[in-house]
Formats: C-alpha cells, structure tokens, sequence
C-alpha cells in the first residue's frame, strides 16, 4: 500500500507532462493527431489506476483506501484536463473532418465521435471558469462515490451476530451452516457467525426461525445508513452535484448526460417503456403475494406475511410447482397449489448438484461449442505473488480452430466479508490493441463461498446464472477484435451478459453442469424439467423491482431531492406505486445502492432491462433456427449462430453503432415478443 501514493503520482506527472509535448504539438498542426499516440498517452496511468481501483474491490483495507483518497484528486483533474483540452478536441474535428462521408460508421469514427461526446461532456464548450468548475464537480463526485462505495464495503464488514442455540439456525442446510461455523470441525454443534455476505443472506430462504430471519433481513436494509458509515448525506451531494454539472454542461438534468452515451432517444422513451413493463409485471406481482400469503397461513397459521418471510414461503412455494411447461401467473399460479401434479423445487437440494468446479469445467466446454474458444487453467504459470489472494486462479483463451492466444482472464471465486465488495462483476485489466500488440485480459470476480468443513463450493441456481451473466461481459472484452467494450453503448453493454443467462436453461447444458458433489450423480431429470418449468417463478415480483429501480433512479436524477429524507420518502412512494407490497418505512436501500452511486449506471439503471430485450431476441434466433434441438443438426446449427454471434455481437464491439450490430446478427429490428414470452408476461396485459 505504501508504494500506491508514490507510483500513482509520478505516473500523473509523466502523463501530464506528455499531454502538454502533445498539445504543443497540434496547436502548430492539428493534422499532426495520431489515434496510436492517444492510445498509448496515459497508457501506464491507466493501467497502474486500474490495478489500485481491483484492489480496493476485492482486498480493500483502511489503508488502501487511504492511500487512494491522497491521489485519486491528481488523476481525476488529469483526466479532466485531458477531456477539456482545446487542441486534442479540435484536432478530433479536424480529423472528423476529413474522414469520407463514404466510408461511413467503422472503428474509427467511432473513436472519434466517442472522443468528441466525452469532450463535449466534460466541458470543452464552456466558458473557461465554467470548465473550472466542472473540473472541480468531477473531483467531488469521484471522491464522494468512492467514500459511498467504501462506506458500504466497511457498514456491510462491520456487521455480525454470533448464533450459539442450533434452533436458531433450524432448517438451514448442511453446507451452509459449515461455511458459518465458527469452528468448521464442529458445524453441528455451533457457534455460528452470521454476517451479511450473498451466501449468509442465503440462509433467510430456509431458516424456520422468523427471528433470525428477520435479525438478517433488518440488518441488511440499513447498510450505511448510521454512525461513521452513514452514506446520508453523501447520497445528496452526489445528486445535487451531478445537477449542478449536467447545468454547467448546458443540459436540464443529469438523467440527459447519461443519455448522450446510450442508444436511447429520450428520458420520456425509457419511461414509457419502463412503465409499461411495470404495468405488465404488476398483476404477476400481486398474484405472486397473495400465493405466499395464502400458503404461510395454511403451512404456519401466519396471517402477518413480513419482507423477512417472503424467501422463506417463496422457497416452501416452489417445492409444489404443477408440473408444467409454463404457466401463466394470472391464472395456472393462482391454481398452483390445488394441482395434483406436483414436483419439488428445493434449492437447498438443487445446489448439491452444482459444485464450482465441476460447473466451471463444463461452462468452458460449453463455449468452445458455442464460440470456438479453448479455455485451460494457466495459475501454475504465475508467480504467486502476482496473485492478490491465494485462491485466485488464472485462465488462458485460445481459438479452438487455430489454438492462437486470443487472451486471458483471472477468476476470484469467494467472498472475503470486510474486505471484498458484494455482489459479481467484471472489468478489463488489458485491453486489445493491434498497435500495441496486446491481447485482452480480464479479471471475473464472484462472491461465493468458499469450501469449508470438507464441503466444495457449492453454487446456487442463481449463483450459475451470475457466472454466466459476468461471463457475458468477459467474452465482450476478450472476443472482440477492435478496442475493448469502451465505445458500446451503454444501455446494451449488457446485451451478451444477459443473453448468456439463457444457457442456463437449455436441458442439454443443465444435465451436463450438474453432478452431486457426493455420489458424483448427475440431477435427476424431474428436477432438471422442473427448473426449467419454475424458470419465471416470482418473475412478476422481481421485473416489478427492477422497474421500481430503474424509476426511482431516473426520477433522481431528473429531480434531485435536497435531503436524504426527501429521497426516502421518495423511495418510499414509488414503491408503493410500482410494488405488490411497499418497502418498510425503515427500509435505506439507497443509501448502499453502488450501481447509481457507487459505479456506472447513474440514470442508467433500466438499461439491464433493455438489454433483456434484446437478448432474449438474439437467443429468439436459436431457438426459431432449430439449434436447441437435441440432434446432429441442433448441434452443427448451434455452432453456427453461435460463431455467427461472436463475429457480430462480441467481436465487432463498439466499431459500430450497436443495434446496427445487433441487426446484422438478426437479420431485422428488435422485436419485444421473445422478451415478454420469457417473462409468461402477456405482451398486450397491462395496456
């Protein structure tokens, strides 16, 4: 940690001293820009910065996070000069200029267009003292977002209840209560420490004990919301910061900014849409509700359902699905448990037959059908000590055809409470360069848990669904042949994660990524057709959330509240207009909410449910094509359209205008049909 200060600031001062040869440079001839020369400007910078910020996310420290509060202002206001500097952005007109009419959208006008919206949106056209000011907005807000992110990071650590009576824990699986034993020798007898990591949370699905399910639920909804971590009045100087920049840019609000590097035409486009998802969604939801109150009054004489219990009955609820194909919630569900037919849905059981490294192997088998890639362990290559913990582990990407290196990735698996960030993500270590001759690298980082009392990793359904969706963004980054993801539109970078979850439910690839980590069995194919069958199960509740969501977000950002007590009553209201069942008055979600105030979806949010459409669209294709047929000619069309897709989507990148791309894949315009069969949402309820 000692060498981050040091480092980062000399590596400031080389960058800036680069910038000011090159800007002297283009002033004498603007002609003289050369997109190599900007690749390679601050290359190093970007490169060490990136290192410090994966660190911070998945082994931060008071210290770290220290030293990256010294030298985070030096780098912001670099880039900020970068972004505003005269001579770079009228010597990216004049390139523009001159480019043919004729060669129409390529690689590098995008680049171009890409480098002259993010100058337009950092203040090239403002007046000097304008430019002062949104410089100094932009250091604020990096620094205001970075102690939001930290704040959670250390309110989520902080947080623990040591459980030492079993019937506190009654009900909870075997291979949960290992990974919280205080003593893994001794899981059955206890005690047990339960904190507020994805796998603890896990627990409030099958734990009979409603106090201990409501002690974690409480807990979990006040993340950063009191004492040293209080991310109160954080959250307000975010937004009214992010205002005061979109003004200073000569935008209405800060939901505008964000929509000038999105494909979206408007904010009142995205609401409609929004809207409308969430009046289709609502009456699954309501249905939704009613089914779990119904079945705790019947199975606990409980007539008080609680937001701690819904896991819970939610869980008991889909141990008797009817055993069907589909099913529509406003009518089969409201039937579902007066059916004869029944099948159990037990995700505590469910997740025996998913050991991490069984899934992992087969996951990779799988794309080199799909994608024509070969994917081998390559850890024993590196040096420990390139490895920020010792269970990370290194992959290498080579075409399946050729065997050429086509990049590489990292994988951290398990969660690290206190030091590691909730939740999966990915993000792009190296990028590809043809001038540089470099390859991309990735870093695939999870939260799982890890093995514990002679007990795999095991994973949830939705613990494989998250690999694959995270593998989605790995394969944008690593499969493409132009520059990275950076110049995709924002709101379908999600395109390829999302249209990854879908594998997941093909019956072919599910037998093969199950095998029970005791008897070495694959999943009996009951349960295998009942997953697939209870694949929308409470899908009205979770799309009317996202909605909830993705509006709250976009009416913060249009309208900012002026104190935190405003944006809670705000919460609040929406959710009551846009839930079956309201939030607690107590609920400060917001207040740990990282993807709008911690990281890049600030008015962006619903973007994940567009993308949804569009993926559930490209995956339309297969299906209606015969590749999921479970026949020769299934798996030659299979490979096919799978190729096809990483010739377009994944490997075209962002050298053209994404839904051109998306196009070009599917041979037409985006249709919604596939997105709402998905759902079991009818395409015209709600209207």
């Amino acid at each position: 940690m000692q060498h981050v200060v040091p480092t980062v600031g000399s590596l400031v001062e080389s960058c800036a001293k680069r910038i000011t040869v090159l800007e002297d440079k283009l002033r004498a001839d603007p002609e003289m820009l050369d997109l190599n020369e900007m690749e390679t400007l601050c290359l190093d910078l970007g490169r060490a910065w990136g290192a410090v910020h994966h660190l911070n996310m998945v082994q931060s420290s008071s210290e770290l996070r220290d030293a990256i509060e010294q030298v985070q202002p030096q780098v912001v206001e670099l880039m900020a000069n970068l972004s505003q500097s005269e001579p770079i952005s009228k010597a990216y007109q004049s390139m523009a200029a001159t480019l043919p009419a004729a060669q129409g959208e390529n690689e590098v006008t995008r680049i171009v267009d890409s480098a002259l919206r993010d100058a337009k949106l950092s203040g090239i056209f403002a007046s000097p003292e304008d430019r002062e000011r949104i410089k100094k907005l932009q250091m604020e807000l990096s620094r205001l977002s970075h102690t939001f992110r930290s704040n959670v990071v250390a309110s989520r650590g902080a947080w623990s209840h040591t459980v030492t009576d079993p019937k506190d824990l009654a009900g909870v699986p075997d291979h949960l209560l290992k990974g919280l034993a205080v003593n893994p020798e001794q899981w059955q007898e206890g005690p047990w420490k339960l904190d507020l990591t994805q796998s603890c949370m896990e627990l409030v699905k099958y734990c009979q004990a409603r106090p201990t399910r409501e002690l974690l639920y409480r807990a979990s909804i006040v993340v950063a919301s009191t004492g040293e971590w209080d991310n109160s009045q954080g959250l307000v100087d975010i937004l009214q910061r992010r205002q005061d920049l979109a003004q200073l840019l000569g935008y209405g609000n800060y939901a505008d900014v964000s929509l000038a590097s999105k494909s979206a035409d408007s904010t009142a486009t995205v609401e409609s849409f929004l809207t409308a998802l969430g009046h289709k969604a609502q009456g699954a939801a309501r249905v939704e509700l009613e089914e779990l109150r119904a079945l705790a009054q019947e199975l606990d004489q409980l007539d008080d359902l609680k937001p701690w219990d819904t896991g819970y009955y939610a869980e008991k609820l889909s141990e008797s699905l009817p055993r069907v194909s589909t099913f529509s919630y406003l009518s089969d569900l409201c039937w579902s448990r007066a059916s004869k037919t029944k099948f159990k849905i037990n995700s505590a059981e469910v997740q025996q037959y998913f050991p991490a490294d069984h899934v992992m192997a087969v996951f990779f088998d799988f794309l080199t059908t799909l994608f024509g890639v070969r994917i081998q362990d390559a850890t024993a290559e590196l040096e420990p000590e390139t490895l920020w913990d010792p269970h990370v582990r290194y992959f290498q990407v080579a075409d399946a055809d050729s065997n050429k290196p086509i990049a590489s990735f990292f994988l951290d698996l398990y969660a690290r409470p206190g030091a590691k960030s909730p939740g999966a993500w990915m993000d792009n270590c190296v990028d590809r360069s043809a001038h540089l001759k470099t390859v991309p690298v990735a870093h695939m980082v999870l939260n799982l848990q890890p093995p514990s009392g002679g007990t795999p990793t095991l994973m949830s359904l939705r613990d494989v669904e998250t690999l694959f969706h995270e593998f989605g963004h790995a394969l944008q980054h690593m499969l493409t042949t132009v520059a990275g993801i950076n110049n995709i539109e924002w709101d379908v970078v999600e395109l390829p994660s999302q249209f990854m979850e879908n594998w997941v439910y093909h019956k072919p690839l599910l037998r093969r990524l199950t095998r029970h980590h005791e008897s070495g069995k694959p999943m009996p194919e009951s349960m295998i057709d009942s997953i697939v069958a209870a694949r929308t199960f409470m899908s009205g509740s979770f799309t009317a959330r996202q909605v909830f969501f993705s509006l709250l977000d976009l009416s913060l950002h249009v309208s900012p509240p002026t104190s935190a007590e405003e944006a809670v009553q705000r919460q609040q209201s929406m959710s009551e207009a846009f839930l079956a069942r309201p939030l607690l008055p107590e609920d400060r979600f917001l207040l740990q909410f990282l993807h709008i105030f911690g990281g890049g979806y600030a008015a962006g949010y619903w973007s994940y449910k567009w993308a949804e459409v569009l993926a559930a669209d490209a995956f339309g294709r297969f299906e209606e094509d015969g590749a999921l047929a479970e026949t020769a000619e299934g798996e030659r069309k299979l490979e096919a359209i799978g190729r096809e897709f990483r010739a377009t989507i994944l490997a075209q990148g962002g050298s053209q205008n994404p839904l051109r791309t998306f196009e070009d894949f599917r041979g037409r315009p985006v249709d919604y049909a596939a997105f709402y069969r998905q759902l079991n949402l009818d395409a015209t309820q709600g209207q």
